[in-house]
């Protein structure tokens, strides 16, 4: 059975606003899994920590920075990217405290 999900093009370091219209945060990075034989996304990854574990700690040590903390994960079902320039969570910024933001 294929996924009903619809491929989209979303931009690295697409900004995120929540539904008042407040910044959550930049994609950096997606999490996919293997389902039914297609590859799709799952959680959105944002904020600098997406970002640097994107690029792997080998080159966090390697310019000297320390621990970044953990990034903002969004399950994909909350974000909608129907408009890749205006990426919208579906909730409010309070609801991420303690989940890297």
């Amino acid at each position: 059975m294929m996924s009903n999900r619809r491929t989209r093009y979303v931009p690295d370091g697409a900004m995120v606003h929540d539904l008042a219209g407040r910044r959550v945060g930049r994609i950096r990075d997606m999490k996919a899994e293997e389902r039914e034989g297609e590859l799709v996304v799952v959680e959105y990854l944002l904020g600098p920590a997406a970002l640097i574990q994107r690029w792997g700690v080998s080159l966090l040590r390697l310019v000297g920075l320390g621990a970044a903390g953990e990034p903002v994960r969004i399950p994909w079902d909350r974000m909608d990217i129907s408009d890749p320039e205006r990426v919208t969570y579906l909730g409010h910024v309070e609801e991420l405290q303690g989940r890297g933001h």
